[in-house]
């Protein structure tokens, strides 16, 4: 399903339909879901608590309650994380592998596949225990509240949104250039992250300049998300139980190497679309809003 603003809704009205749309959807993936569907139905639910994210933040500012609302759909997706984590980062370490020169796994890289599939196994238990039960209160609560939101309606709450969001964005980015730790990566990934969903949500307004972008913002959240892996991993295969530490040190090599290129593919990306000023991206768009919007009930 595309999660759009459409030309014949208003601002308010879209927003509501696009959060129903979303919770609806993460509700229905959850009831019922067989043991080896959940991975998959967790990995989504928690891309449409992002979604869900990111159009609360485009509106905040003529949202009462905006942050409070957020953050529970936030909590809900904290409560999945665990499983999805843990299948990520096992095919994360499968990719890595996979660039060895040896022709077959040796006992370490099988000692570390047993481990990773193992707490996948257990997070997969947590989850039918404890965390669906939970995530699934929390999003049938924002679910619920969709109804109450009131908003403001016109193109200045989304200048103030996407200007926020594109300036978060850029200052995150410029930390990494100056301090380029695991923490500042992870957070740019976020702010870019935003940004990618907005876009997505304004695609209607001119596909053809649109497109294009949406494309490149969602190749930098890409490389950020296999960079976030990949640190997640490294962190991971420090306390792996491994009787050979040199085949660990080696993994970990390569995964310092395979970093090192997405870092560079991040850097380049990340000049180009931050190469304008934050009031004049969340201006220009502002602007394409209004004018497509003109003779509408906006």
């Amino acid at each position: 399903m595309a999660y759009v603003f459409r030309h014949d809704e208003s601002l308010p009205g879209s927003t509501r339909r696009i959060a129903r749309e979303l919770l609806e959807d993460s509700l229905d993936r959850l009831r019922g879901v067989r043991p080896e569907d959940l991975e998959e139905a967790v990995h989504e639910v928690r891309k449409n608590g992002k979604r869900l994210r990111a159009l609360i933040r485009l509106v905040r500012s003529g949202m009462k309650h905006g942050r409070a609302r957020e953050r529970r759909v936030r909590d809900a997706g904290r409560v999945l994380s665990p499983l999805r984590d843990a299948h990520a980062l096992a095919e994360a370490f499968e990719r890595l592998a996979a660039l060895r020169t040896v022709s077959r796994p040796d006992p370490a890289h099988l000692q570390i596949r047993r481990w990773l599939e193992d707490r996948q196994e257990e997070a997969s238990r947590q989850a039918g225990r404890e965390a669906l039960p939970k995530a699934q209160a929390l999003l049938r609560e924002a679910l619920d509240d969709v109804g109450s939101w009131h908003l403001e309606r016109g193109p200045e709450v989304l200048r103030e949104g996407l200007t926020r969001s594109y300036r978060a964005g850029r200052e995150a980015m410029e930390r990494c250039a100056e301090e380029p730790g695991d923490e500042a990566f992870h957070t740019w990934r976020k702010r870019e992250k935003a940004t990618w969903y907005h876009l997505s949500l304004l695609r209607e307004m001119a596909p053809p300049r649109l497109d294009p972008l949406i494309g490149q913002w969602h190749a930098l959240s890409e490389v950020l998300g296999d960079d976030h892996e990949l640190a997640l991993l490294a962190h991971l295969l420090r306390e792996a139980p491994v009787d050979d530490h040199d085949a660990v040190h080696e993994f970990l090599a390569q995964l310092g190497r395979e970093r090192a290129e997405l870092r560079v593919r991040a850097a380049a990306l990340g000049q180009r679309l931050y190469r304008q000023s934050p009031d004049v991206f969340g201006g220009s768009l502002a602007e394409l809003w209004a004018d497509w919007k003109a003779g509408t009930p906006e």
